[in-house]
């Protein structure tokens, strides 16, 4: 049993570091193989197969992401474990709007509020606040209505204001990953709506707190993400000569310090692939 357990171990840390290098396939077989050494019914049971749901989502395996997430939450109901129930519905929550349907992911976003609230998880609150600006934005963006309001306004305040209280929040538990996840979600709801020197503001803030991250996937893929930001707003008309070589700067700094990243990742998952039990 005790040999089990660290075997267990082994391998959701050994999930864990590949999912972390952007390898998600490998991280999926790890957490796969966890799984089928966990006590049923236990909260580690829940906390690999929302792992195993973040991988196949990554993945874009829909039907085994929701196989899992069911999974999931009933056993959190069962267990009347708040903390981890509210984690799986924010979960379940992106993967409903990542087939399309913001309806129903606003409405589990807005579950997991309550229960995160009620459990006190503060990161799993942070978390969901994220997904209910996710679910806002594209409600926003393709009816621009939300409850018979702000029928006037080209970008949603309801997700800026989800999006800012999942920053701080994050920021405020030290999940700076989370944060900047936000902060970015919120500069692509507000960039083409928002006075430049806002927008521009924005950007600088997100590329520094980026450069707090650890290396690893997550950091490249916010560099990525910044960069491309940075590449829309040169596309508008009104920005000045001053504004345009400052975020073009931004731009190609994002891009070469993502591609040097992905650089490392790469000889990293070579050495980790060659210890894989």
């Amino acid at each position: 049993k005790p040999l089990a357990n660290s075997t267990l171990i082994q391998l959701i840390n050994q999930g864990d570091a590949f999912f972390q290098q952007g390898d998600f396939q490998q991280a999926a077989k790890q957490w796969k193989k966890s799984l089928a050494l966990c006590n049923e019914n236990t909260s580690q049971h829940i906390d690999v197969l929302t792992r195993l749901a973040a991988a196949y989502q990554t993945l874009g395996l829909h039907r085994d992401v929701f196989l899992m997430l069911d999974k999931a939450i009933s056993i959190a109901e069962q267990r009347q474990d708040a903390m981890r129930a509210a984690l799986v519905l924010s979960q379940l929550s992106d993967a409903w709007l990542s087939i399309g349907d913001a309806h129903e992911a606003l409405l589990l976003a807005e579950n997991s509020i309550v229960d995160a609230k009620n459990a006190k998880a503060q990161k799993v609150l942070a978390m969901a606040l994220n997904s209910q600006g996710n679910a806002f934005s594209i409600l926003h963006s393709r009816f621009k209505f939300f409850y018979r309001k702000n029928l006037n306004l080209e970008y949603s305040p309801e997700s800026i204001k989800a999006y800012n209280e999942s920053a701080q929040l994050a920021e405020k538990v030290g999940d700076f990953g989370l944060a900047v996840k936000a902060y970015i979600n919120k500069l692509k709801a507000e960039i083409n709506y928002r006075p430049l020197k806002e927008v521009i503001k924005t950007l600088d803030d997100v590329y520094a707190k980026i450069s707090i991250l650890p290396n690893g996937y997550e950091k490249a893929n916010y560099l990525v993400s910044v960069g491309i930001q940075s590449q829309l707003i040169l596309q508008n008309p009104k920005i000045a000569q001053w504004q345009k070589q400052k975020v073009t700067l931004s731009a190609y700094q994002a891009f070469i310090n993502a591609a040097k990243m992905a650089k490392l990742i790469t000889q990293y998952a070579r050495l980790s692939s060659s210890k894989i039990m």
